[in-house]
């Protein structure tokens, strides 16, 4: 049981669960892709700093996953920020309250496992306006060797 593999699934179920739109995972050249939609991106992971050096080479490590949801949609001047913010408020909401997704990090209950990052947004315009909000989020998870 590769548990970053199991958060990382797990996330483009809560997009569509969160914002009833098609979730799609790695999926890199968004021209194609019809919107609404979401797509998420598996990141980077570090191993934490802190862990004590003097333990065996085989002994749970603290990893930081980062991972990002990219929202695309697409509408009028006057509809397009509230209807990419509406996205992000039920992304925030579902990620941060999944109860599968708690079970996966570490310490959840005393440790802010879940973290959201920030989010970054692009707005193109033409016909109509073009929305891409990228949300970032770590996710702390304990590394075992012995359940790969």
């Amino acid at each position: 049981m590769d548990r970053r593999e199991l958060i990382l699934a797990r996330l483009p179920l809560l997009a569509a669960a969160a914002t009833g739109l098609k979730a799609f995972r790695n999926t890199n050249d968004f021209s194609d892709l019809a919107r609404p939609c979401i797509v998420t991106l598996d990141g980077d992971e570090e191993a934490e700093e802190r862990d004590p050096e003097a333990r065996p080479p085989n002994a749970p490590r603290r990893v930081v996953l980062k991972a990002q949801f990219v929202a695309l949609a697409s509408g009028t001047a006057a509809a397009i920020g509230a209807t990419i913010n509406g996205y992000r408020a039920a992304l925030l909401k579902n990620v941060v309250t999944d109860a599968t997704l708690l079970t996966l990090v570490m310490d959840s209950a005393v440790r802010q496992s879940i973290r959201y990052q920030g989010a970054a947004m692009m707005i193109s315009s033409g016909r109509t306006i073009e929305a891409e909000l990228r949300l970032d989020f770590t996710f702390t998870y304990a590394l075992r060797f012995d359940e790969l």
